[in-house]
């Protein structure tokens, strides 16, 4: 179940395993924290302290987005696990360059993989157009330069080449009536980046639970370069799904299910899901979750459908030994 509070008057409260909603003229609410995996916060409705610690005991993915303003959004999460080793050896894999570009070419290697699906589909639908045969080829080159560089900045520049390509081809699919000519952010000024970038903190909320709750320092990036007040391993581990939110959003844009009057737009805040949209958005975010796209998938493959959480797990157990063996390799 996924929790959204998006009503000004909303009042939080915490009882007997259980969040307690209270409005005005409404009657009460009652939802069992077993049942969450997820919970969403639009604005400052009242909460009461102990709603936000028991959600941080039970490992629920917690986001607070702002309703308007230039404020970036807030993730909440449990604190830091006791599994020391592993913390250990990722902060000295990332004190060896040699370990931190291994580690780094792990992690492109995988984002660049995980589009090939999405593609694949297209063009089996026949929608193979000149940009779709240039990302194409950009991705395979990519991955042979990959293998034989010892670069981290290099390895950094390949992954940045990769998205603006990406968004590129992504525009090219993507109705003209939405404006999307690229990625832009803080504050998002068309629709799509108004998606992209509500589906990229809930990615990045879900990542961080995980991250956290399997031993991993989530500050102490390989990919992403440290920044005061920035997880960059949390942003590392994001990259690989980041196709999956971009699916999403061209499902529901492409598919119109969400059209541009399910949108606002002001100069200071940018463009903004309004109220009425809002539903459409989480209704399909649910279902997406339990049916996350696979990376790896290929045309004849008819494994069952997973999670979004089972395949992070899948992703930070690989990473887990990725970073192992570049500790011993070091």
């Amino acid at each position: 179940m996924i929790l959204i509070v998006d009503k000004r008057e909303s009042v939080l409260k915490h009882r007997a395993g259980a969040i307690l909603i209270e409005r005005p003229g409404e009657k009460r609410q009652s939802v069992p924290l077993e049942q969450l995996e997820q919970v969403i916060v639009y604005g400052n409705p009242s909460v009461e302290t102990a709603v936000w610690r028991m959600l941080a005991a039970k490992g629920i993915s917690t986001t607070l987005l702002p309703l308007r303003g230039r404020s970036e959004p807030v993730v909440l999460g449990a604190s830091l696990a006791t599994r020391l080793p592993l913390r250990k050896a990722q902060h000295r894999c990332a004190d060896r360059m040699a370990s931190v570009v291994s580690v780094a070419r792990w992690l492109v290697a995988g984002k660049l993989h995980s589009y090939h699906p999405l593609l694949q589909e297209r063009a089996e639908n026949g929608e193979v157009s000149d940009l779709h045969a240039r990302f194409g080829e950009y991705c395979d080159r990519a991955l042979e330069k990959l293998e034989q560089t010892s670069d981290l900045e290099t390895i950094r520049g390949i992954e940045g080449g990769m998205a603006r390509e990406w968004f590129s081809l992504l525009a090219e699919w993507l109705p003209s009536g939405m404006k999307f000519g690229g990625r832009n952010r803080r504050p998002p000024r068309d629709p799509v980046n108004a998606l992209l970038s509500l589906g990229y903190t809930l990615l990045y909320s879900e990542m961080r639970q995980l991250v956290v709750a399997s031993g991993f320092d989530p500050s102490m990036g390989f990919l992403h370069r440290e920044y005061p007040g920035r997880e960059s391993f949390v942003l590392d581990c994001c990259e690989r799904f980041r196709c999956g939110v971009d699916r999403l959003v061209l499902d529901l844009v492409g598919g119109e299910v969400l059209q541009s009057d399910d949108f606002y737009y002001r100069k200071e805040e940018g463009c903004r899901l309004a109220k009425r949209g809002r539903p459409l958005f989480y209704d399909a975010w649910a279902a997406h979750l339990r049916r996350w796209p696979d990376p790896e998938r290929t045309g004849d493959d008819a494994s069952p459908p997973q999670s979004l959480r089972q395949r992070i797990g899948q992703h930070l157990s690989q990473l887990r030994e990725q970073v192992l063996q570049a500790v011993d390799d070091g």
